[in-house]
This record gives C-alpha cells, sequence and structure tokens, in this order.
C-alpha cells in the first residue's frame, strides 16, 4: 500500500502526482495504537470500539492515499472512531469526485458532522447540486468552504439560485455560489443591500462583483472604502446612457487592498489617515441617523 505524503491544494488535478510512501503492516499497526491512544485521552469512550474495526478504518483512509497527520487529524475523536467506515466510505466517495486531502481535513474540522452523514445521502445531495449546473470540480469547493451545504434543503438551494440569476447570468450565479458558498444560508437582504449599493450607489457592473469578493466584505468596509475614494477624487459615479467613460478603480481593487496600500495607492497617505477617515465617517454616519430618527419622530 502506498500513501500521500503532501498535497498542497483542496481539489486535485489530474496531471499531478503526489509523493507516496510504502505502509507496511506494522506501520498501520503502530498508528492505530497512537491513535486510539490519543483519542482515549480525549474520550475513554473509545475503549468500547473494536480495535480491529479501527485499524481497517485507518488502513482504508491510508489507502485513499490521505497522509499519515491527515488521518491522525480525523480519527481524533469517539464520534468519528466509532463511524469509520462510514468515514472511509464517504472520503472515497468525495475523493472519487476531487477532493484532496487538505480538503477531507478540512471539511472534518468545519463539519465534524460529515461521520454521520450516510454515503447514500451524501451522493444524493452530490447529484441535486449537478442537476442544478455546477460540475464537480465546483461542487468540491463549495463542499470544502461550506461543507454543511449537506444538510441544506434542495428547494431552498434552488431557489436562492433563482434569487442570484435576476441579479446575475446563470453561469455567473453558480460561479459566484462556488466562490461564496455562504451566500446559499445568508438572509436575502445580506444580497441586495451589497448589491444594491455597489450597482446603484457606485455604479459598478455585475461583471466586476463576479472579480472581486464583494459578498464575503462587511458593508461597513464598502461604504468606507467608496466614500474616501469619492472625497479624495477618485471616484465618480458613470452615467454609461450619456456615453461617460468609466476610469475609477476596479472594485476588485476597492476592495481587496490593504487598508495600508489601500491609503497609499489613493491620495498617497498613511494607514493612520485611513483609519482617522474611517473612524470620523463612522460618527458622521451615526449624526445622520439621529438626525432622520429625529425627523421620523416630529
Amino acid at each position: 500500500m502506498v500513501v500521500n505524503k503532501s498535497c498542497n491544494q483542496c481539489v486535485r488535478h489530474c496531471h499531478s502526482e503526489p509523493e507516496q510512501i510504502v505502509v507496511t503492516e506494522s506501520f498501520v499497526d503502530s498508528l492505530t495504537d497512537s491513535v486510539i491512544q490519543t483519542a482515549t485521552a480525549k474520550d475513554v469512550m473509545v475503549k468500547s470500539i473494536a480495535r480491529g474495526l479501527i485499524k481497517d478504518g485507518i488502513k482504508g483512509l491510508l489507502g485513499l492515499g490521505i497522509s499519515e497527520q491527515t488521518v491522525r487529524n480525523i480519527c481524533a475523536s469517539y464520534n468519528v472512531l466509532k463511524n469509520i467506515h462510514n468515514v472511509v466510505e464517504c472520503m472515497q466517495y468525495l475523493i472519487g469526485i476531487g477532493l484532496d486531502q487538505n480538503g477531507v481535513h478540512e471539511m472534518c474540522q468545519q463539519y465534524p458532522g460529515i461521520v454521520n452523514v450516510p454515503l447514500s445521502e451524501m451522493k444524493a445531495k452530490v447529484d441535486e447540486l449537478h442537476g442544478l449546473g455546477f460540475h464537480y470540480e465546483s461542487i468540491v469547493k463549495i463542499l470544502v468552504q461550506e461543507p454543511k451545504v449537506l444538510e441544506r434543503d434542495f428547494n431552498m438551494i434552488s431557489s436562492r439560485i433563482e434569487e442570484l440569476k435576476k441579479l446575475f447570468k446563470r453561469s455567473d450565479t453558480l460561479s459566484l455560489l462556488e466562490k461564496s458558498p455562504k451566500l446559499l444560508f445568508c438572509e436575502s437582504e445580506f444580497i441586495h443591500d451589497r448589491f444594491n449599493y455597489v450597482f446603484r450607489e457606485m455604479g459598478v457592473s455585475q461583471r466586476q462583483m463576479m472579480y472581486s469578493n464583494l459578498f464575503q466584505h462587511p458593508m461597513e468596509h464598502i461604504h468606507a472604502r467608496h466614500m474616501f475614494l469619492v472625497r479624495a477624487g477618485f471616484f465618480k459615479k458613470v452615467n454609461r446612457e450619456k456615453g461617460q467613460i468609466d476610469s475609477n478603480p476596479k472594485l476588485e481593487v476597492i476592495l481587496e487592498t490593504s487598508d495600508e496600500d489601500f491609503a497609499k495607492m489613493f491620495g498617497g497617505m498613511s494607514l493612520l489617515d485611513y483609519q482617522t477617515f474611517k473612524t470620523l465617517l463612522l460618527q458622521e454616519n451615526f449624526i445622520l441617523k439621529e438626525l432622520e430618527n429625529e425627523n421620523d419622530d416630529d
């Protein structure tokens, strides 16, 4: 038997060959004893699980090309070890559609409940996502980032896709969910607040939104970056119907640049200057909101 020694991506590429080492029976025995000892220190109930069951599971994981350290990380709890046969089956299936050992570890870390997901349910959920238009590589990326999608109701996923298709092209919608799968779980208001602000207030196209991490930022960050550029003279809302040329910075640059680089890039200012601006902007927004509330009361 051979086992992967290292791997750097969560999605395997067919042209890359992982480094491999030979695994002997004595190696599996030694690893099994070590895993049991570590897990028992956390939960004595591990002693109630047959050693042979654990050994077979560990041998199965190694046989899938999962590294020794990743096996140790995965098999560190009673809940995993008692369901290790199911874990091996599920990992075998996920690796078969493109997951690598880093992805395996990340999924188990983020979503310990995966050990309780029957293989039939996992296959059904992947088939559902594939039926909605996602490629298997995209499904793997989604599962690594948001493994709880395995619990998400199909109708809710389909409904969210339809909702996003009103804002983006279908192909862009699927790419967006691959990039930010948390959009399957958030409230509609979270999406519309960001989309409407960037599209209506800033005049930014959907295409630019796709190249940025728009939906991974809080509104305060988006608003502060926009207002800083406007007041520093680096951003003007473009009226394309009048044939105006868009010379504004790209949304990706606006949102993804670090605070220090952003301040330096637009106006040659310091990090402290930008932090001071954000503080004053928050105070300004608070005062405006207070005035609006007073007017509403009148």
